[in-house]
C-alpha cells in the first residue's frame, strides 16, 4: 500500500497556453502553442517555459512547418519533434544560465 504518496500540488497556471508540456529539466517545462480551425492545424511553434524565472520563450518560429509534440532527450540537449506533416525531427537546444 501507499499512504501519501502525493504531498504536494502545484498548479503550473503561469504557463499560459502550452499543450504537450514534458519536463526538460528540474525548473523548465516544453511544449507547444498550437492554433487550428477546428479541423486543421494552421500553427504549431514549440515553447519552453522556465518556472523558476517565468520566461516563456519561443524555441520555433517557423512559416514552412508547424513543430508539434516535442520530447526532450535524457541529455537535456536535444528534442525530438514532428510536424504537421508526420515528419521526424531532431534538434539541439543550448539553455543559457
Amino acid at each position: 500500500a501507499v499512504d501519501n504518496a502525493v504531498t504536494e500540488v502545484v498548479a503550473l497556471d503561469s504557463l499560459g497556453k502550452m499543450n504537450a508540456p514534458k519536463w526538460l529539466n528540474n525548473h523548465m517545462v516544453i511544449g507547444m502553442d498550437d492554433h487550428d480551425d477546428g479541423d486543421i492545424v494552421t500553427a504549431s511553434e514549440l515553447v519552453i517555459f522556465d518556472i523558476t524565472s517565468g520566461e516563456k520563450v519561443y524555441l520555433t518560429h517557423s512559416t514552412d512547418r508547424h513543430e508539434m509534440y516535442p520530447i526532450p532527450f535524457p541529455d537535456g540537449k536535444t528534442i525530438a519533434f514532428k510536424t504537421a506533416d508526420s515528419k521526424l525531427f531532431t534538434a539541439k537546444i543550448k539553455i543559457r544560465k
